[in-house]
């Protein structure tokens, strides 16, 4: 009759438990990380998409703003926007820098710092365009001789 020390039935048991867990672990790893990377790569997605809409959306604005420049002086156009996108804050640039603008000035700059997303979008404008850079949401689009954005009135 065998002895205790030639029995290996249950060492098998407890090793192939172990190396399940292992595996199993590794796989779950695996999966997070790369799962991780994907949901970044939607989110900067998602703020690109919703920057580009802003941005075309702000650039009708402001030519509809020089439409009727030539008949009035210091008209403003209030014009409301998100003020975030994705959970992300953003900036808006009204630009006249060709090298800010991809060689298409005046444009506008709409930047979120993280991630580090960028939308330029054209607005072909025959008026004189002041730079200015505000903070994203509820903004003024003034024409005074000049087209310009402010900052959006808080009440």
């Amino acid at each position: 009759m065998p002895g205790l020390r030639d029995d290996r039935r249950g060492a098998s048991i407890a090793l192939t438990h172990v190396l399940t867990m292992g595996i199993t672990a590794i796989l779950v790893s695996g999966l997070l990380v790369g799962m991780s990377g994907m949901v970044d790569d939607q989110r900067e997605r998602a703020i690109r998409n919703s920057l580009e809409t802003i941005g075309e959306r702000l650039a009708t604005e402001t030519s509809y703003l020089e439409e009727m420049s030539p008949r009035s002086s210091g008209v403003t156009l209030r014009v409301e926007h998100p003020r975030s996108v994705a959970g992300r804050t953003y900036a808006v640039g009204l630009l006249t820098d060709s090298a800010r603008c991809n060689g298409a000035p005046p444009c506008l700059r709409l930047h979120t710092d993280s991630p580090a997303v960028t939308v330029v979008v054209p607005v072909p404008l025959d008026v004189p365009v002041t730079d200015a850079t505000v903070p994203g949401g509820d903004l003024r689009i003034v024409y005074d001789g000049r087209i310009s954005l402010e900052e959006g009135d808080s009440a």
